[in-house]
């Protein structure tokens, strides 16, 4: 799915647009996201996260996804 996403918007000239859940659906989404690096095309990933106030306490799925996408991307933001 996220390598269709990442060739749609190569092909339309608007980014694609990946959806997923926290942690698990982050890490999935890395397929996408290293295939849209290589070929140059437009992407987005918007992913979930574990509650901010919680990190470092072992909460479920917690997982440093900013620093895992970050080298992928020329932007990366983090909204709370």
């Amino acid at each position: 799915m996220s390598n269709q996403l990442g060739a749609s918007g190569y092909l339309t000239v608007k980014p694609g647009l990946l959806s997923t859940a926290s942690d698990t659906g982050c890490l999935q989404g890395l397929v996408g996201i290293s295939s849209a690096m290589i070929n140059t095309w437009p992407f987005m990933l918007v992913s979930g996260s574990s509650v901010q106030t919680d990190i470092g306490k072992g909460d479920f799925q917690e997982l440093d996804q900013m620093g895992i996408v970050k080298p992928s991307f020329w932007k990366c933001t983090q909204d709370f």
